[in-house]
């Protein structure tokens, strides 16, 4: 089995027809729109959907999947990770360097009091620093990735600990 890539994450349905919404990286926006098929990362199992449609509408992507043709159906697979083998992406090495904590996306987040908050969707850059990208409950929260607040990151595991500032789950 091949290794995968994580290119984006689905979000809400749209529509009736059983499309959805996908916010896509940047960098990978090319290999998704000449992909047949994403794969959709489900509570840890890598299930491939065939591609009928995709279009831009602003920053997200709407996504007609082949035998996804309700709402219902959409939101089984809505907040998840959207991958594409690594051997199928076509990308210039230092695009994927220029952000700092690009590596960590798909990462466990734990903090230090409330344990374990969810897993970073994206790495997001804002003018002073970059920001994870976390699905919190049914909020999607922005972390700030700043070493005061990282206790400690393991590469191995695909986890991260902080110290987050009071406060900020509540947001």
């Amino acid at each position: 089995m091949s290794e995968y890539t994580a290119v984006g994450y689905t979000q809400k349905s749209h529509g009736v027809k059983g499309e959805i919404k996908i916010k896509l990286q940047p960098e990978f926006i090319n290999n998704v729109l000449d992909a047949e098929i994403l794969f959709i990362n489900r509570h840890g199992k890598i299930i491939p959907f065939f591609l009928e449609d995709i279009k831009a509408i602003g920053k997200l992507y709407i996504a007609k999947f082949e035998d996804v043709d309700s709402p219902e159906q959409a939101t089984q697979i809505s907040s998840s990770e959207v991958l594409l083998p690594a051997d199928a992406i076509q990308i210039e090495e230092e695009e994927l360097q220029e952000l700092e904590y690009h590596f960590i996306q798909g990462f466990e987040v734990h903090d230090e009091e409330k344990g374990l908050i969810g897993t970073i969707k994206e790495i997001l850059e804002y003018p002073q620093q970059e920001m994870a990208v976390v699905f919190f409950g049914k909020k999607e929260i922005l972390i700030p990735l700043h070493e005061d607040l990282i206790i400690e990151l393991d590469e191995e595991k695909k986890r991260i600990r902080f110290e987050l500032p009071e406060g900020l789950l509540d947001l």
